[in-house]
């Protein structure tokens, strides 16, 4: 299978595309351990590395 008709198939499953479903993985867990761990923003930002960490910023 081709790498074009993988990302198609899995963005149909998915409604992301690869890159999107991690990045935003990612930024659920960061989340979720802001919201139930004592870590700081900058300890869960190694979970969003592309993101800084005063750009981690959540709405509840």
């Amino acid at each position: 299978m081709g790498k074009t008709k993988l990302k198609n198939l899995f963005k149909t499953a998915t409604g992301l595309s690869p890159s999107h479903y991690v990045a935003h993985e990612r930024m659920e867990e960061a989340a979720r351990l802001l919201a139930e761990t004592d870590l700081a923003q900058h300890d869960s930002s190694t979970f969003a590395p592309e993101q800084r960490p005063e750009e981690l910023c959540f709405r509840r």
